[in-house]
């Protein structure tokens, strides 16, 4: 006799394992930043506007300069609301394609039984007059593992997601010298371009105002 228990309730394991997995991923982006030797200093008064693009409206571009105050803000930097009383003039934009359509090869796992793991027999004897019965019963174990795997061919968009950031100081001739700039570039399946500005601002301001190359990744648990 065969006790199938642990095998009715593996399944369910495994769905919870699948969908706690799933709840999160990561934003993976690439940033390379340059700042000049009199790039922004605490003493700096900082106004941040739009990079002006047809393609978003102008309420979008305004939360992605709010964003980039904050993070700014944050790093112990002086923001301004007005350009006038500003030493430093900056601005900061974000873009996205219409994607791109890619394909991709999966292997599912199919779990099951793949044998036995251990074995309890138990005996019981019976006696009627000079006869002997004896009867057994055994239980087994299952021990599970990968019997097969399910292969398929994938389809999905990738989308191009870029931002940019640009600070100028004012010299005292009026004329503004670039003093710091960061560029990103990020490729995933989420187009969302809304949803994703607050980590890709965070990515491309990591380090600022000093010079980075390479990569950031911040968790990202919104639904896209």
């Amino acid at each position: 006799m065969c006790d199938f228990k642990l095998y009715k309730k593996f399944p369910i394991i495994l769905l919870f394992f699948l969908l706690s997995a799933c709840t999160s991923t990561h934003i993976q982006s690439h940033v390379e930043s340059f700042g000049a030797f009199d790039t922004v200093n605490y003493g700096d008064k900082l106004f941040i506007a739009p990079y002006h693009s047809s393609k978003h409206q102008e309420l979008e571009q305004n939360t992605w300069v709010e964003l980039a105050q904050i993070e700014i803000k944050n790093k112990g930097y002086t923001i301004v609301d007005d350009a006038k009383n500003a030493t430093i003039l900056a601005i900061v934009g974000l873009d996205i394609d219409s994607g791109k359509d890619v394909s991709y090869t999966y292997s599912i796992p199919q779990f099951g039984v793949i044998g036995n793991s251990a074995s309890n027999t138990s005996a019981t004897a019976t006696t009627f007059g000079n006869m002997t019965t004896y009867s057994a019963n055994t239980t087994y174990t299952p021990q599970y593992g990968i019997v097969g795997y399910n292969n398929g061919i994938g389809h999905e968009t990738i989308f191009n997601r870029t931002a940019a950031f640009y600070a100028f100081r004012i010299m005292h001739d009026g004329k503004p010298k670039l003093i710091y700039s960061s560029r990103l570039s990020s490729n995933g399946s989420c187009s969302l371009l809304s949803t994703l500005a607050p980590l890709l601002i965070k990515s491309l301001l990591v380090d600022f105002p000093l010079t980075h190359s390479g990569t950031v990744q911040y968790k990202f648990d919104s639904n896209c």
